[in-house]
């Protein structure tokens, strides 16, 4: 589940693992298909397009930014109509699947 969250002057996304939601859907392709859901077989991606008439400012956690590994926070800016691709990194990706069911994990944050 992806959360957005008013944070001051920002907005923080987050991901919010749901153990009971990945179950019956893992259940229902089950009985339908014969498979199994493999969490380790998906990719988080978000591409995000500036569509606002200023330069905003990306913080992103643990992810791929254009393909390029930021293993920690970094920022960049975004121009009016430019627009980034943020792939969350297997080994955050794999933390949020393990992880407790309550947790929230910050993804990225538009200013």
């Amino acid at each position: 589940m992806i959360i957005g969250k008013k944070n001051g002057y920002k907005t923080d996304f987050c991901l919010k693992y749901n153990k009971e939601l990945y179950n019956r859907v893992n259940s229902y392709v089950y009985n339908k298909h014969w498979q199994n859901i493999e969490l380790k077989d998906f990719k988080l991606k978000f591409d995000l397009n500036n569509d606002e008439r200023r330069n905003i400012t990306i913080t992103s956690f643990s992810s791929y930014i254009n393909g390029k590994a930021y293993p920690f926070e970094h920022k960049e800016v975004l121009k009016e109509r430019d627009n980034i691709l943020i792939e969350i990194s297997e080994i955050f990706s794999k933390c949020i699947s393990e992880m407790d069911n309550n947790m929230v994990y910050p993804v990225f944050s538009i200013e």
